[in-house]
């Protein structure tokens, strides 16, 4: 069972037990609470595809996504391996500020075939895998998957 703090013991600012349970009930007591439940329940939710940039209207939506798959998996890889940004930098031959805007997300100035460099510099296998689509009516699609 854990010990509450006496009134003594307390850090100083530290708000009781009792304290918080009076504070959530006039919260909850506010005007403004049924307003925002109205609101809350006048919203609508749509269910998006497995692709947020075809969501949002990316222009090559599958790329932007295979892309970001590749840069994820490269702050992975440097994650892992306790890299600073100048020694990737000076491993794949870019300057250190690119690496830095590629780890923030921004691929421009990166095709899928540098960010695959990329990865075999850092000392990572990369394998393409090419199958039929699974349902004939639609288009294939293009993913990126790090292996464990």
């Amino acid at each position: 069972m854990p010990s509450t703090l006496s009134k003594r013991n307390r850090p100083k600012g530290a708000i009781s037990p009792r304290g918080i349970a009076s504070a959530s009930k006039r919260a909850s007591q506010l005007p403004g609470r049924s307003r925002i439940n109205r609101a809350a329940d006048s919203l609508s939710v749509t269910t998006g595809s497995n692709n947020v940039f075809a969501d949002i209207g990316v222009p090559n939506a599958e790329e932007a996504l295979a892309k970001s798959g590749l840069v994820h998996t490269i702050g992975l890889i440097i994650t892992r391996k306790h890299l600073t940004q100048r020694a990737v930098a000076e491993l794949v031959g870019l300057p250190q500020p690119r690496v830095s805007r590629l780890l923030k997300g921004n691929t421009e100035g990166f095709s899928s075939d540098r960010l695959i460099q990329i990865l075999l510099r850092l000392g990572y296998d990369v394998e393409i895998n090419v199958r039929r689509s699974r349902s004939r009516l639609r288009r294939g699609k293009l993913t990126v998957f790090e292996a464990a």
